[in-house]
């Protein structure tokens, strides 16, 4: 039989168990459902600029048109130069008095001095820097290989495309960032940085850029550099490359933009390094995260297996 100062020791830590789940909860929620805060902090000239990679379509396009609603003029960086046209078109459109420009590069291949001679063109007062591009780099029927099965080549176009162009973009404009601070990096990543089987460089990509948000945010925070950083953990998102059996309540790109940037000044006072701006993504994890190991395995394994056999049979969308 427990003593009475062992059951009160266990009522303490209950209680104080308790009121800790009820603060994450509850901090949890807010964080989804307090209003939006604007983005006034990152603009702090009369004509301040964004720069979004990878912004011809799909979410890079939703956060141009989501910083062009903000009062930002925006740089688009894509590598197809009808579909920058197009974008840059799109954007006149809906918000006459923006100002766009337009940096064409192909990211897979681009050198470092290619890239360093590109964003010689951003000498406006630059305050958004959104790293949105990224994908599998490699055509839809070879999607869901073995690591063994890839080539060379296309290991190399999806590290370049994931990690390498992102770092060495970061690197280049963080100075002029923080010259015209306070500023905002956004760097877009995706749930599958779980450890994906089927797409494994893509998926340890997406591990290197959360690691890479976070020490990026802690170098500026420990030097009191006026840039803030964060990453986006993104599950399935709607858009012109991904359209089948998606889950209800999928955002589309204008909507994981317009989710972040409601939610980016809150994140940054709230401490977050990487979140999830879309609820039900945020939803979904949190449940994944506390399944038995032995299911999760099973599931991810699964997936794999699941998306192999389509690809095989033409029905993977």
């Amino acid at each position: 039989m427990l003593s009475l100062a062992t059951q009160y020791v266990l009522q303490i830590v209950g209680a104080l168990t308790l009121a800790s789940l009820c603060y994450r909860l509850t901090s949890w929620f807010l964080f989804y459902l307090l209003p939006k805060i604007p983005l006034t902090r990152y603009k702090s000239a009369p004509e301040s600029w964004a720069l979004v990679t990878g912004a011809s379509a799909g979410i890079g396009l939703g956060f141009a048109q989501e910083l062009a609603l903000r009062g930002f003029n925006v740089i688009l960086l894509g590598h197809n130069h009808n579909e920058l046209q197009l974008a840059r078109a799109s954007l006149i459109k809906e918000f006459p008095r923006t100002k766009v420009e337009l940096i064409l590069l192909d990211v897979t291949t681009a050198t470092t001095e290619d890239i360093e001679a590109a964003l010689e063109s951003c000498n406006h007062h630059l305050t958004v820097l959104i790293n949105n591009v990224g994908g599998l780099a490699v055509p839809p029927p070879l999607h869901y290989r073995r690591l063994d099965k890839t080539s060379a080549r296309d290991m190399d176009r999806v590290l370049s495309l994931n990690t390498t162009f992102m770092a060495h973009v970061t690197r280049h404009l963080i100075p002029m960032l923080a010259k015209n601070g306070p500023s905002l990096i956004v760097n877009v990543g995706s749930a599958s940085m779980l450890g994906m089987p089927g797409v494994a460089t893509y998926s340890g990509c997406k591990g290197f850029v959360a690691s890479f948000t976070k020490a990026i945010a802690r170098e500026m925070e420990a030097d009191e550099v006026p840039v803030n950083v964060l990453g986006l953990v993104l599950g399935e998102v709607y858009t012109q490359g991904n359209t089948g059996n998606l889950p209800p309540g999928s955002p589309d790109g204008r909507d994981v933009a317009r989710s972040t940037l409601g939610r980016a000044v809150r994140a940054v006072s709230c401490g977050k390094r990487v979140f999830h701006p879309w609820m039900l993504h945020a939803m979904d994890d949190a449940i994944f995260e506390r399944m038995p190991d032995w299911m999760r395995e099973k599931m991810l394994k699964t997936v794999f297996l699941n998306k192999r056999t389509q690809q095989r049979h033409g029905k993977l969308e």
